[in-house]
């Protein structure tokens, strides 16, 4: 049974993108550290693809190198910003 921790990121998975296939696990597994070697910012993965009998390479970045956009909260200016202009009221027929 696994305990649910508040503090675990809610954020949904990351992608992994198909870099190569290969059709022995050997061929994938060289092919990964060689690419690992070269691109420090990367994680690579092997799949197995039953249907086809291949291996797959995939790659994603590291979650570290990622940008994280802020969500806005609350209401936007414009929205609290009062229309000087509009209304039923002329404030240049006042006295």
């Amino acid at each position: 049974m696994s305990v649910n921790n508040e503090s675990e990121n809610k954020l949904a998975p990351r992608a992994w993108n198909n870099h190569s296939s290969y059709k022995t696990f050997e061929e994938a597994d060289a092919a990964r550290g060689a690419f690992l070697e070269k691109n420090i910012k990367m994680q690579a993965k092997i799949k197995r693809r039953h249907a086809k009998g291949t291996f797959s390479l995939k790659t994603r970045l590291l979650a570290e190198f990622i940008k994280q956009e802020k969500k806005k909260r609350g209401k936007s200016k414009r929205r609290n910003k009062k229309n000087s202009n509009g209304g039923k009221f002329d404030a240049s027929s006042a006295v």
